[in-house]
């Protein structure tokens, strides 16, 4: 993930089908997410696959405040 002031690695345990997938079929979450706070604070919103079923995208620049970036190991400060 890139970010304005970071660029950020996540670690998965298992990717059963990478894909790529156009922004334009990203869809707003929906109301029947129950915390609209959640829904509010960490997601994208909801792609809907061809062969049925949902990915739930999420924004990852939401997921960690900017002081939780700066006390990642190897987080070197910008200049």
């Amino acid at each position: 993930m890139e970010a304005a002031d970071y660029t950020l690695g996540l670690m998965v345990r298992e990717v059963p089908r990478p894909f790529t997938m156009p922004l334009s079929q990203i869809e707003p979450a929906p109301e029947f997410v129950q915390d609209s706070s959640t829904r509010d604070k960490y997601l994208e919103g909801i792609a809907k696959l061809p062969e049925g079923g949902i990915i739930i995208v999420l924004d990852m620049r939401k997921l960690l405040t900017p002081s939780e970036v700066m006390r990642l190991p190897g987080k070197v400060a910008s200049s």
